[in-house]
């Protein structure tokens, strides 16, 4: 009885969805006058109805969340990666000055300076490729 009940279900729901495309906005008496076309109950076809638009409403809302994820985690790569860029810079910067002070007990100083940023580098590695996974969220379906 299930199956029976599953099928027809979904008979009226293609009809209404095909009614719904040709008349967007349809008067309650055009919804009507398809139920009795169809042999059905106006409020259950009023019910298949409301159904379909609750998960137009699912599904569009769902979309949208996973745009944002997606938007969110490219917006998070793009600024560690211009951080990535700065930090990278600096780096490169306490390099030549190690270089100019060779030998002086500044150049201990900057070595450790610089050791502490190639590790922060590798952490902001490790959560670019963490990120990385999430950048092609799928916006659709």
């Amino acid at each position: 009885m299930r199956l029976v009940e599953a099928f027809l279900k979904k008979q009226l729901e293609d009809r209404a969805i095909e009614f719904l495309k040709k008349n967007p906005h349809p008067e309650d008496s055009e919804v009507h006058a398809l139920a009795d076309e169809l042999g059905v109950d106006k409020h259950r076809f009023e019910e298949v109805i409301y159904g379909l638009l609750g998960k137009a409403l699912t599904h569009k809302e769902a979309r949208v969340r996973k745009g944002q994820v997606r938007t969110t985690v490219l917006r998070q790569i793009h600024a560690l990666k211009d951080f990535v860029g700065l930090l990278e810079d600096c780096i490169d910067l306490k390099k030549d000055e190690i270089r100019e002070y060779k030998g002086e007990g500044k150049a201990k100083s900057l070595h450790h300076q610089v050791s502490i940023m190639e590790e922060g580098l590798k952490h902001i590695h490790q959560a670019l490729k963490s990120l990385d996974k999430y950048k092609d969220v799928s916006t659709s379906s």
